[in-house]
């Protein structure tokens, strides 16, 4: 098969992943995230892509990554507003950390998920990401699910310590806290009572031992 062959093999396959109305498993965004970069994020393509299934999608290029770096946050922050769903893509995989932070709070839960796929990605900034009750459980579920990045103990805090983060994630990670956290979670008001009662009972159990 040649290059160009696989090439438009990749752009269909984004196609038919990007332009599902659903939620994109975490396998599917990997998948839409390699095969965004072999097609090297063709301007031309995703719009045409869109604009099949949507004509209403504006036809402008997709934003110059090298320009949004050099754009002070208030530009970045109308030009997202401005994006169409192909320019978000490519922002909320490629760009840089106001791209990242503005993109991570999309309405589109696809969007979202890009975001967290971004290579650039920082340990801080999920972090900062998890700590924020107004993320949607997709995002904080996402985060919490992640291996690489559940090996931070102040990252497990974290998702504990949030108090819209789905329950059974926050009991899953509370078995690997240390005593004076759990003493601090069991006497939390802003934690749920289901959380704090859990954090009570592992407390007893680590000052029985």
């Amino acid at each position: 098969m040649t290059d160009e062959a696989i090439k438009q093999e990749a752009q269909k396959r984004i196609s038919e992943i990007a332009c599902a109305d659903n939620i994109l498993s975490d396998s599917l965004t990997t998948e839409i995230s390699k095969l965004v970069a072999l097609v090297e994020v063709d301007s031309i393509f995703l719009e045409e892509a869109y604009v099949q299934q949507d004509p209403s999608v504006a036809k402008a290029s997709v934003p110059d990554l090298i320009a949004v770096e050099k754009s002070r946050p208030d530009d970045i922050r109308q030009i997202i507003l401005e994006a169409s769903l192909p320019q978000k893509i490519k922002l909320a995989l490629l760009g840089n950390a106001t791209c990242r932070m503005l993109l991570i709070r999309d309405s589109n839960r696809m969007i979202q998920q890009f975001v967290l796929k971004n290579p650039r990605l920082q340990p801080t900034e999920v972090e900062d990401f998890a700590k924020n009750p107004n993320l949607s459980e997709v995002v904080l579920r996402s985060i919490a699910s992640n291996s690489q990045w559940m090996k931070s103990y102040s990252l497990k805090y974290t998702v504990v310590c949030n108090p819209k983060m789905p329950q059974d994630v926050s009991i899953k990670w509370v078995k690997f806290l240390s005593a004076g956290d759990l003493k601090k979670i069991a006497k939390s008001k802003n934690i749920p009572n289901v959380v704090a009662i859990t954090a009570r009972k592992r407390l007893a159990d680590k000052e029985k031992n």
